[in-house]
């Protein structure tokens, strides 16, 4: 003889146990992207909040030597970020600022290109172009000019 299962057996089938790990995976994911993009949104306003208070040391060398940093134009967006490190480096050695400001998400030490340093610079006596490039993507680069 047979022995039957009783139908009031207490547990959850496979599919129910499935479908809960699927949600929760679900939510885990949304969770990580929202978390993800306050990091970008945080080190983008980082940056910006950068780029003024080098606008502003700029202007004060100017007003000073009567000219801006120079550091000639390129196409090499490595160049450009090696022009900001020396300009950043002029500036915090005529005491324009306190101290070399790096791009908030990456530390001293690490190799110098244009995806590690998001902050480039050029300029002449009288101009120049002060960029920072946006998380997560390689565009938009957020630039200013003197005024």
């Amino acid at each position: 003889m047979k022995k039957r299962l009783a139908q009031s057996q207490a547990g959850f089938t496979f599919i129910e146990l499935m479908v809960v790990i699927v949600i929760i995976g679900v939510l885990s994911v949304a969770g990580m992207v929202t978390f993800q993009r306050a990091g970008y949104s945080a080190r983008n306003g980082k940056r910006a909040a950068d780029q003024s208070t080098i606008q502003q040391a700029l202007e004060l060398y100017k007003a000073d030597t009567g000219g801006y940093p120079v550091y000639p134009n390129s196409n090499d967006l490595n160049v450009l970020a090696g022009y900001y490190i020396n300009m950043n480096q002029d500036l915090v050695s005529a005491s324009y600022l306190n101290q070399t400001i790096n791009d908030p998400k990456y530390v001293n030490g690490q190799v110098i290109s244009f995806t590690v340093r998001k902050y480039l610079y050029t300029g002449t006596t009288t101009t120049y172009v002060l960029c920072y490039l946006e998380e997560p993507a390689l565009i938009p680069i957020v630039c200013k000019y003197n005024p």
